[in-house]
């Protein structure tokens, strides 16, 4: 009797790294086990891929989410929510909030505390970065925001 429905066996990308030469096992159509250890450490399963040298990503990312684009619209709580439905494990949010973009320390405060307050799923948001290289580009700085 295999361990696993499948183990598929490569580069597996976690939260805080990869782990090279890993394996996720999956059992009912869900991932319930992790691990290294090559072809000795790897368990036994009915159906197995073998993508050593390629990234294995043990969930979805969905890579462009517009969750407070529009007021009075769905906000993180139902879109984390149907994106979890979905399979969805990470949503990167573009953050161009309404009414204003996140732009200040105190914005970006009561982003983080919305997050972790309503969402149901990993969240990364995509502007922040990108507003700080545009405006450190510019020669602007956001002193306010420095102190993250």
């Amino acid at each position: 009797m295999s361990d696993f429905d499948l183990v598929i066996r490569g580069d597996v990308v976690e939260a805080h790294g990869i782990q090279l030469d890993g394996w996720i096992g999956v059992r009912d159509g869900k991932v319930v086990a992790r691990g290294s250890g090559g072809q000795t450490g790897a368990p036994s399963a009915r159906e197995r891929i073998d993508a050593r040298g390629m990234w294995v990503l043990p969930s979805v990312v969905d890579g462009q989410v517009h969750s407070g684009s529009q007021a009075d619209q769905e906000g993180l709580g139902w879109a984390s929510r149907a994106a979890a439905a979905g399979g969805v494990t990470v949503m990167v949010d573009i953050p161009y909030d309404d009414p204003e973009p996140v732009a200040s320390r105190a914005q970006l405060s009561a982003k983080i505390a919305q997050v972790e307050r309503d969402c149901h799923v990993e969240y990364a948001d995509a502007g922040y970065e990108e507003a700080m290289q545009t405006r450190a580009a510019a020669g602007l700085g956001i002193p306010e925001m420095d102190a993250r």
